[in-house]
C-alpha cells in the first residue's frame, strides 16, 4: 500500500534561487525515508528565467509540483499560502532555499508524529553554515535562540495552518512573517514542541559584512509587525512581541533566562563578539530607517 504523504516541504523561490536551490533539494533527494512520505512544492515569483530554475529541479528524481506566484517582489508569504492550498500532506515544512535538511529529519519527524500526533506545530532547531567567525557567532546565537519567543515554528499541521486568521499574512512579506504565524498559531490553541533533528542555514555567501545589512530590508515590516499586534491582541504585544523587540532581552535576557547564563559563561568572549555584531546590526538598521523617513519627506 501507497504511504499517504505526510509532509508537503514548500519552497519560496525568487530570481536568485537558481544558484541555492541544489541546497534544499539535494537534502532532500537524501532523506532515508520512503520518497512516497512527502512531496516538494516549488512556489516560485515569476521571473523571466524560470524556465532555468525548473530545469534544475527536473534532475533531482522527488515528487515536485512548481507553481507561479505573480506580483513584484517580495511575495513571500503569498508563495506560501499558495503552496499550502496545493498541498496534499497532513503538514507543510516552509524550507528556505538556502536551508539543507539533516537527513534523517522527516524519519525522525515521522517517527515523532505518530508519538505525538497531537502536536499542532513543530520548531526545527538550527545550525548555521557560515565563514570564519561568523559561525562561531551565529550558531552560538542560535543555540540560545531556541525555546525563546524569537524562534518560529516551520512544521505545522495544514488543518490548524488555515484556521488562523490570516495564514502567512502578505503585509509582511518585507518583514517578520515567521513571528506573525506563530503569533497567530498561538491564538488558534495550537500545541508546539520541537523534533530532534537540525536544519542547517547556508550564510556562506553572506560573509560578515552581509549579514550585517542584510536585515535593513525588514525596516518597514518590523513597524507593521508592531502596530498589527499591539491592536489586535495586547497579551500576545506584551508577553512576545515587546520581548522581541526588548533590546535587554535580545542582548542579555535570552542569555541568562532558565538557567543559560551558564552556558554564556562558558562562551563569554563569542558572547562579546555577538554583542558588537547585534550593535553593528541595529546600528546600520537605524540609519537604514533615518534614510527611509527622511526620503519620504
Amino acid at each position: 500500500m501507497k504511504d499517504k504523504i505526510l509532509v508537503s516541504i514548500i519552497i519560496p523561490t525568487y530570481q536568485n534561487s537558481l544558484n541555492l536551490i541544489d541546497i534544499p533539494l539535494e537534502s532532500i533527494y537524501k532523506q532515508t525515508c520512503s520518497k512516497n512520505l512527502y512531496e516538494v512544492i516549488i512556489s516560485n515569483n515569476y521571473w523571466a528565467k524560470g524556465f532555468l530554475l525548473k530545469k534544475k529541479i527536473q534532475k533531482f528524481k522527488i515528487n515536485t509540483k512548481f507553481i507561479e506566484v505573480y506580483g513584484k517582489p517580495p511575495q513571500v508569504c503569498n508563495q506560501v499560502n499558495v503552496g499550502a492550498k496545493a498541498a496534499k500532506g497532513k503538514y507543510i515544512l516552509i524550507l528556505d532555499h538556502d536551508v539543507e535538511l539533516s537527513s534523517k529529519l522527516i524519519e525522525s519527524f515521522s517517527n515523532l508524529e505518530k508519538k505525538f500526533s497531537e502536536i499542532d506545530s513543530w520548531y526545527m532547531p538550527y545550525k548555521v553554515v557560515a565563514k570564519g567567525m561568523l559561525n562561531k557567532i551565529r550558531n552560538f546565537e542560535e543555540k540560545f535562540y531556541q525555546h525563546s519567543v524569537v524562534a518560529v515554528p516551520r512544521i505545522i499541521k495544514k488543518s490548524i495552518f488555515f484556521k488562523t486568521e490570516r495564514q502567512y499574512d502578505p503585509i509582511l512579506s518585507g518583514g517578520p512573517a515567521d513571528w506573525d504565524i506563530t503569533n497567530q498559531l498561538i491564538e488558534a490553541s495550537a500545541i508546539f514542541k520541537y523534533i530532534d533533528e537540525y536544519a542547517y542555514h547556508h550564510e556562506e555567501r553572506l560573509g560578515f559584512w552581509g549579514f550585517i545589512t542584510k536585515k535593513r530590508i525588514y525596516t518597514e515590516g518590523l513597524e507593521l509587525y508592531k502596530r498589527k499586534w499591539a491592536k489586535k491582541n495586547r497579551k500576545i504585544y506584551n508577553q512576545i512581541v515587546k520581548k522581541q523587540f526588548s533590546p535587554f532581552y535580545r542582548l542579555v535576557g535570552i542569555f541568562i533566562e532558565d538557567g543559560k547564563w551558564k552556558k554564556t559563561f562558558k562562551s563569554f568572549p563569542i558572547y562579546i563578539l555577538f554583542l558588537i555584531m547585534k550593535i553593528l546590526v541595529a546600528g546600520n538598521f537605524w540609519i537604514n530607517k533615518n534614510f527611509n523617513n527622511n526620503y519620504a519627506k
